[in-house]
């Protein structure tokens, strides 16, 4: 999902019940994403407590740099792997 604000509470529980649906429909384990061009440092500790991914300004410059810095798998560790853990 793309926002174009900081993601409220309310809206990272409504992603999360549509992921809950769609993994049910189709029997495989969905990670919602949530992208957005603003600092939401303050959605991060809910997001991740509903089992979400917020990917916000902060995260896709570091993401970036790591892929321009030739450093590709690093990014795919940190989009995927250590912000969910």
């Amino acid at each position: 999902m793309i926002v174009l604000n900081v993601p409220s509470e309310n809206k990272i529980d409504k992603i999360r019940k549509a992921a809950k649906f769609i993994d049910s429909e189709i029997n495989r384990a969905v990670l919602p994403v949530i992208f957005c061009n603003k600092d939401c440092k303050m959605s991060y500790q809910h997001a991740k407590d509903a089992g979400e991914r917020v990917i916000d300004v902060t995260s896709i410059t570091q993401l970036c740099k790591l892929i321009l810095d030739g450093q590709r798998d690093k990014a795919v560790a940190q989009l995927f792997i250590e912000s969910i853990c």
